[in-house]
């Protein structure tokens, strides 16, 4: 929990049930939780097992958030609660969530912060280094969830929170009381994969500069959009919606391992390829990801407008 600025922490079979399990534990009828469009869909089934109001704001834009909250602070008595839930790096496209203005919104609207941070990894230790730089703003929320899966390699859910909050999930939270807890041997993977990180910050750095180099060379021949700040390591490449499955076998053909991503993980009519970059990838693999996307893309199956932009 301390790598996520908290005092106490809890686990969970997986993050899924982690996020299912916790926001119901918290918020119920009358309450509200404020939820961007395009979270992960175990913080939307969550808020929808709650039984709280969901009001959704269109992704990233924390201006109609403002402006909801603000309706809903006139609206809510003082003892029902406002939720804002949000991944911090989403996890089909890989952009990230304005984390300090999520905080901002928080204290002015006295709210409850919940931020998923599977695709995010704060700095461990002294040596280490944060992937994607918020690691000052975790402190203000009130609740960070995170897989033990992806950069630990590991397997389960976490809750970081405050103690007083623990034993209130320990409590109330149906998916913690009745299931099993972690597996002994995920507990001493996990522990392993903790001190490798921070006693060697070549993992992370690797991993960053990874990022840095594809999502150059993806926006330089027009496959993503060129953004400025840091990245996760997930990138969407869109795609043909009635050939992305056809897409992606002819990329495993050729070696590459994506993922094609349709409907209704995504909206109707759309499809994209998702890329999970991986600190071991070399330079000379992720020339040949580029070197493949091009050659679907002259087939059409990446819309030739995509290349063009």
């Amino acid at each position: 929990a301390g790598i996520f600025h908290h005092e106490a922490g809890i686990t969970f079979p997986s993050g899924w049930q982690a996020n299912v399990t916790l926001l119901p534990a918290i918020f119920g009828e009358g309450d509200v939780i404020l939820s961007d469009e395009i979270n992960h869909a175990s913080l939307i089934d969550g808020a929808r097992f709650s039984r709280a109001t969901i009001e959704v704001f269109a992704h990233c834009n924390y201006d109609e958030a403002d402006e909801k909250l603000a309706k809903l602070r006139g609206e809510l008595s003082d003892e029902k609660l406002i939720g804002i839930v949000s991944d911090t790096v989403f996890s089909i496209e890989g952009d990230t969530a304005d984390v300090k203005r999520l905080v901002e919104l928080k204290k002015k609207y006295h709210a409850v912060l919940l931020l998923d941070c599977a695709h995010g990894l704060p700095a461990i230790g002294s040596v280490s280094e944060s992937l994607l730089g918020f690691d000052e703003f975790l402190d203000d929320a009130d609740i960070v969830t995170t897989s033990l899966g992806k950069y630990f390699s590991a397997g389960g859910g976490l809750v970081a929170c405050s103690g007083r909050l623990k034993q209130l999930i320990i409590n109330r939270a149906r998916g913690y009381i009745f299931s099993g807890s972690l597996s002994p041997l995920i507990i001493a993977a996990l522990l392993s994969a903790i001190s490798r990180i921070e006693g060697d910050p070549s993992l992370v750095q690797d991993l960053k500069e990874n990022i840095e180099y594809a999502r150059a060379n993806l926006a330089d021949i027009g496959f993503l959009e060129r953004r400025t700040g840091r990245e996760g390591p997930i990138f969407a490449v869109p795609v043909e919606h009635s050939k992305a499955m056809e897409a992606g076998k002819k990329l495993r053909d050729m070696g590459i391992l994506v993922t094609p991503v349709r409907y209704p993980t995504v909206p109707a009519g759309t499809a994209m390829l998702r890329v999970s970059l991986m600190r071991g990838h070399t330079r000379e693999m992720m020339d040949e990801l580029l070197a493949a996307l091009g050659r679907i893309a002259e087939e059409g199956y990446i819309p030739r407008k995509q290349l063009e932009d």
